[in-house]
């Protein structure tokens, strides 16, 4: 394992429109979301005119917001317009290089030594530039098959642009005259129905012109004929395989929204998001940073890591293959796709950059990182040991180190050139980072003065002037003056959103019921932002402030270090986060009495005990380590949406305005599911009998798995909402 176990590596869960954005799967057309927009009236009905009242002034704060919101999308897009153009002359006098247009002044002498003039003239570009920094990525890296990298050579530049028609963007790869298909340009286009706040409406990609025989998204499989066959000759058919060139032929969303069930709607959602995943991590990492990619600075230190299972796990296979009918033999080609694809998963060309002091002198990373790269370039023989243990990795080292000793001194220059134009580059985006801070420093400015407001009249601190005359009449004045602010509201708010709803149980809501805000605030050394959680005085814990805080390495582009959260101080016999099980005596016991027992279990303050890396590495194994990051990713998750999405607009959390529509589906199988549970406890020993206080919160939890806590109760319509905000950190490991 690495030694950087703090972070752990989080790519699969989303995607991106810019840095912090991630999309997600929308099965609603966009007229179905505008026609819900009138129907938010019902939220009102359950509630008694004076909190009515209350939630209609809330509803006018939450429009001021968001207007002033609208005007920071407005400046931050024009901000990041004006850098994409600053960017350019960069992203074009990179691309002379790269395919040879231009020639770098201050070529060595020894390339016309070594190679003489004529040979160097002949000698143009850096060859196979994209198709390095491509697989020195690890998003892109695994989408990367051998075979696919003989068309990749031929890829001579990426850009990318926006649409505005449906708002979106476009990726463009260009390419050589090749043997493998015909196209020039390779393009993926995403539309989103919400730029600001992006929901994926489609991705459409270039249909490839593939050459006879050449097809790359395809295998050629070959079957023995059976035994006692008139046919001797193989059986051979064609079936689809694995291939960077897929990501032009993106999952679709049936236009019957009858053939997708849940199984295979949670299936194309995670097609989707990887596929958005890749889509944007090309457009924001690659294409702004492909020089560094190319030479491996921008590769993480966790992906110089070699499992030392891998030859294991290969020799494993092997050995199931052994044991199975042979019946399909694939291409010897394929085999050794897989093979050098599973070898290659975690040793990358950065190795054959660290001997270069040009190289190395610039690497923005600690010393150490710097120091064990130069030690395994250098002396590759006698430190591998503590990257690989077996020593095979060794050739690939090598193989490594000779392309950069194969690289003449004039490709060398260029690439020289290269890093020198993409640190002007980067200092031109250290600008925009800075800019982009302060724009958003500047709006949350702008913006506390409607959340403080907010919180008053939530709470009852202060009262909304014109209560209407039937508070009066109904109520009496007495009863209204008692009845403050706007019971439940963080409770229903939360229950709103489909993320943090699956953490809520029943058992929570009591506790969550006394919730009376939740604020966010940056924090400096180091980087990172605090949830801070007020709670009135309660009978389940003495804490009136719960705190989450997220600390993160690099904030512009996040990677989360770790995440502490608060110790709640819980009363006796109140602690939501364990549950008690009762075990009948075995028969014959002297004991009578049911044995008791405590267990840890499911619950939104679960939140505030944050998983852990532990600081021995040698305590967490590859199952264990791709847990953990499941687990790291799902919390960070939870916290960047109440700092995105809750916090900002919390009033139409509460309304049910924000819910996506996909959120008011009930499952028709539901209540059979939860039958058929039933059956199968009662054909079941049944030893452990929890109490019946859990059982409702589980089943409550289950039947409302898709219907929102304000449809449940108050019959609102709701409306769908972006996924806004940060992408989610990747948690890298360490």
């Amino acid at each position: 394992m690495s030694n950087d176990k703090d972070n752990l590596n989080m790519s699969g869960l989303t995607a991106a429109l810019y840095e912090e954005d991630r999309a997600g799967l929308v099965n609603a057309l966009k007229d179905k979301l505008q026609n819900l927009a009138g129907q938010h009236s019902d939220v009102l009905e359950n509630l008694t005119p004076a909190v009515r009242k209350r939630v209609e002034v809330l509803r006018e704060i939450q429009n001021q917001h968001d207007e002033i919101e609208a005007k920071f999308f407005e400046e931050r897009a024009a901000l990041e317009a004006k850098y994409q153009t600053l960017y350019q002359p960069f992203y074009t006098k990179r691309c002379e290089i790269v395919t040879g247009v231009v020639e770098v002044e201050g070529l060595p002498e020894e390339v016309k030594t070594e190679q003489g003039a004529h040979k160097a003239a002949q000698e143009k570009g850096v060859p196979d530039f994209w198709l390095i920094a491509l697989k020195n990525n690890e998003i892109t890296t695994e989408e990367i098959t051998e075979r696919d990298e003989g068309a990749l050579k031929y890829l001579k530049d990426i850009k990318w642009n926006r649409v505005e028609e449906p708002k979106g963007f476009k990726l463009e790869f260009f390419f050589y005259e090749n043997p493998y298909f015909k196209n020039t340009v390779l393009t993926k286009t995403y539309h989103m129905i919400d730029e600001d706040e992006p929901i994926l409406e489609k991705a459409i990609g270039t249909e490839i012109e593939w050459y006879p025989g050449k097809c790359l998204t395809q295998k050629i499989l070959k079957k023995k004929p059976k035994k006692g066959s008139k046919n001797t000759k193989p059986i051979t058919k064609t079936e689809d395989c694995e291939s960077f060139f897929n990501f032009f032929s993106p999952p679709q969303v049936p236009e019957d929204e009858d053939d997708l069930d849940d199984d295979m709607a949670d299936e194309l959602q995670g097609q989707m998001e990887h596929d958005y995943d890749i889509g944007s991590t090309i457009k924001e990492k690659i294409i702004s940073h492909a020089v560094s990619w190319f030479t491996g600075e921008a590769v993480d230190p966790d992906d110089l890591e070699i499992d030392e299972d891998d030859d294991d796990e290969i020799d494993e296979d092997d050995d199931e293959d052994d044991e199975e009918d042979d019946e399909d033999e694939e291409d010897d080609e394929d085999e050794e796709a897989e093979l050098g694809k599973r070898r290659r998963k975690k040793v990358l060309c950065v190795i054959s950059w660290a001997q270069d002091d040009p190289i190395t002198g610039s690497l923005e990373r600690d010393e150490t990182w710097k120091r064990d790269l130069i030690a395994i370039a250098n002396e590759p023989r006698q430190n591998l040991d503590r990257v690989d243990s077996n020593g095979d990795v060794a050739q690939m080292v090598e193989r490594s180190l000779s392309m950069r000793e194969n690289l003449t001194p004039a490709v060398r220059k260029r690439v020289e050139v290269l890093r020198e134009i993409q640190n002007q580059h980067d200092e031109i985006e250290a600008k925009f980072f800075e800019e982009r801070a302060a724009l958003e420093a500047k709006y949350q400015t702008l913006y506390q003065p409607f959340y403080t407001t907010r919180c008053e009249i939530v709470t009852g601190v202060v009262e909304v002037e014109g209560l209407p005359e039937e508070v009066k009449t109904e109520q009496g004045a007495d009863k209204a003056a008692q009845e403050k602010g706007v019971p439940d509201f963080w409770l229903i708010a939360l229950k709103n959103n489909e993320i943090t709803t699956e953490e809520i149980t029943e058992r929570d809501e009591g506790a969550l019921k006394y919730l009376k805000d939740i604020k966010w605030n940056r924090v400096e050394e180091p980087k990172g932002f605090k949830l801070e959680f007020f709670f009135d005085e309660n009978p389940y814990f003495k804490n009136t402030v719960l705190t989450k805080t997220y600390h993160m390495i690099d904030e512009d582009e996040p990677i989360l270090e770790k995440a502490i959260g608060t110790e709640i101080e819980w009363y006796l016999g109140k602690c939501l986060t364990q549950k008690i099980l009762k075990k009948k005596p075995k028969k014959g016991s002297k004991n009578t009495k049911p044995i008791t027992k405590t267990e840890d279990c499911e619950s939104f303050f679960n939140f505030f005990s944050p998983p852990q890396v532990p600081e021995d590495e040698d305590d967490l194994d590859d199952d264990m380590a791709d847990e953990l990051q499941g687990q790291m990713e799902h919390d960070y998750d939870i916290g960047s949406t109440i700092k995105e999405k809750i916090i900002s607009h919390a009033v139409s959390w509460f309304t049910g305005e924000a819910v996506d529509p996909d959120d008011l589906e009930i499952d028709e199988d539901d209540d059979d599911e939860i039958d058929e549970d039933d059956d199968e406890d009662d054909e079941e020993d049944d030893e452990d009998e929890e109490d019946d206080e859990d059982e409702e919160a589980e089943l409550g939890k289950r039947r409302r798995k898709k219907s929102s806590a304000g449809h449940k109760k108050s019959g609102r319509s709701q409306l769908a909402e972006g996924q806004q905000g940060e992408r989610p950190a990747e948690c890298k490991q360490q």
